[in-house]
């Protein structure tokens, strides 16, 4: 069995085949998400805590002169 990552977070590929396993994919045709994004947010080990947000990102989470960083997933 193939897998696209543990959520599904793959990117989405005409030439896979059957997309309905794509996590990302499922939330968006349900209607919970609008765009296939998902945001990770990392503190340092002092803040012990991180966070995903599937379907945007939020930018009052970047903390002051701080950046967004994107990274656009071209093949598998």
């Amino acid at each position: 069995m193939n897998y696209d990552g543990y959520l599904g977070l793959a990117p989405i590929y005409n030439t896979q085949g059957p997309q309905k396993s794509n996590f990302l994919l499922q939330l968006k045709e349900q209607g919970i998400i609008d765009h296939l994004i998902v945001g990770i947010y990392m503190t340092n080990n002092a803040g012990n805590s991180s966070n995903i947000k599937f379907g945007g990102w939020d930018q009052s989470a970047i903390a002051p002169g701080h950046f967004l960083k994107m990274f656009r997933t071209f093949s598998p």
